[in-house]
This record gives structure tokens, C-alpha cells and sequence, in this order.
């Protein structure tokens, strides 16, 4: 209610800077959204490509672990190592 009647009350300019305001105001809090978005995105991305880079080029064992037996992967590197080349 007061802002209508602070609007009667503005001048034409006051008013059309009023609307620029309002307008950079919400394009603003729209590019804020999407920054989080893509900012959500790349943190996503980031742990993907960690992920692939320890699958591709970590030791076996920083590979997976099985977190139901954790100790099957130091079983199967024992057996391994045991094993004649």
C-alpha cells in the first residue's frame, strides 16, 4: 500500500529509475540462482573427474573398496603378489 503511494508521488524519472531498479533487481537474483546452479554442476563434475582419474590411473587399491568387506581387497592384492609372473 505504501508503495503505491510512494509511486503517486515520484516523478516520471523517479519512476523509470524505479523500474530499472526493480528490473537489474530481479535479472540479478536470476543470474544468482543460475551461478549456484552452475556452480552446483561443477563441484558435480569435479568429483566425477577425480573419481575417473583415481579409477584410471590409481593403485588397485585406492580403486574400490568394497565398504560390505573391506578387507576382500587386501586378500586379493595378497593373492596376487603371490602369485608367480
Amino acid at each position: 500500500m505504501h508503495h503505491l503511494f510512494f509511486s503517486m508521488l515520484m516523478t516520471p524519472t523517479e519512476k523509470a529509475l524505479q523500474a530499472k531498479v526493480d528490473k537489474l533487481e530481479a535479472e540479478n537474483a536470476l543470474l544468482l540462482q543460475r551461478c549456484e546452479q552452475m556452480s552446483q554442476a561443477y563441484d558435480q563434475l569435479l568429483f566425477q573427474f577425480n573419481e575417473l582419474k583415481r579409477f584410471v590411473f590409481g593403485q588397485r587399491s585406492a580403486r574400490y573398496i568394497d565398504p560390505n568387506h573391506p578387507q576382500q581387497n587386501l586378500l586379493n592384492e595378497m593373492h596376487e603378489s603371490s602369485m608367480p609372473r
